[in-house]
């Protein structure tokens, strides 16, 4: 073979050419497809930890009224890692903590230091402009209920 014909070398380029375009045309969709499932596995894992967020800050929301509740304390103690990628959520928890905790129990800090949790929480998930203080600080406790208690 004489490879000093210039149409031996460009025929021997265009079969590199066509097997290229023919690699190609096998393996493009099979990587698309591949990088396709792996965008919408971390797409469901994002979406699931976000519904898992807004599920614990609506436990918390629902109970805020009263946290000893058995829904309340699953809530609480679900944050550290639910709550894993967010700093703020995880040293508000931790401060609400240790108000809880302390001695003598002072149920104004603690309730503040509930107030700031759950406003951190809002900011995480996204509600913080939809939300003010005032939203979270709202609570709708039924009379009735408060005479049975006693």
């Amino acid at each position: 073979m004489e490879w000093s014909k210039p149409e031996l070398v460009f025929a021997l380029l265009s079969f590199c050419a066509a097997l290229a375009s023919a690699f190609s045309a096998w393996y493009g969709p099979i990587k698309a497809a591949h990088l396709a499932e792996q965008m919408r596995q971390k797409y469901n894992q994002e979406n699931d930890n976000k519904n898992k967020k807004k599920e614990i800050f609506a436990t918390l929301m629902r109970h805020r009224s009263s946290w000893t509740d058995s829904d309340a304390v699953g809530a609480f103690n679900s944050i550290d890692f639910i709550f894993q990628d967010s700093t703020t959520v995880r040293q508000a928890w931790s401060s609400m903590f240790d108000a809880l905790d302390k001695k003598p129990y002072d149920g104004n800090v603690a309730h503040n230091k509930f107030q700031h949790l759950i406003q951190e929480m809002a900011k995480d998930i996204g509600l913080s402009e939809n939300l003010n203080l005032v939203d979270l600080q709202r609570v709708y406790y039924p009379e009735v209920w408060q005479n049975r208690k006693s």
